[in-house]
């Protein structure tokens, strides 16, 4: 029976509402429409009435032990392979608030030499939490309003 459990547990995650939010945050810190659309012009995708990069923030530094102890959130929400790339991801992040502060604006983060790197990551970390989804069969996905140009 024990064996049958840890099955079951090894292609679910505990926490789907967590892991849907991770992804709602990695979809918009790897999408520069979405961040030029939302963060900086304020148009706003149906059902959203506010966002801005420091939500992301937020959510990957603040609100999970991503940063800090994120071998702690495999099986709550991430999967074993998804901890290099999220790492990467909350690095790429921390770096950026570590050179620049924590007051610029979501227009100048964007603007800065490094924000290229933290898309590509997010982008990176995006697609493999959609892929692992898919292949642990989590019925969990997002809206990606903004097409890429």
């Amino acid at each position: 029976m024990a064996k049958v459990e840890f099955a079951q547990w090894s292609r679910k995650v505990k926490y789907l509402n967590m892991r849907l939010e991770l992804m709602e945050y990695l979809y918009r810190l790897s999408s520069h429409a979405y961040q030029q659309q939302v963060w900086i012009d304020k148009h706003y995708p149906p059902g959203i009435t506010q966002d801005i990069f420091d939500y992301a923030v937020n959510f990957l530094l603040d609100d999970t032990r991503l940063a800090d102890q994120p071998e702690s959130c495999v099986g709550v929400f991430i999967y074993k392979d998804e901890l290099q790339p999220l790492t990467s991801v909350t690095k790429r992040i921390s770096d950026l608030l570590s050179k620049y502060g924590t007051s610029l604006s979501d227009e100048e983060y964007i603007n800065k030499p490094e924000w290229q790197g933290m898309l590509d990551a997010a982008k990176s970390a995006y697609t493999l939490v959609v892929e692992n989804n898919k292949k642990y069969q989590l019925d969990i996905q997002i809206k990606e309003y903004y097409e890429e140009s």
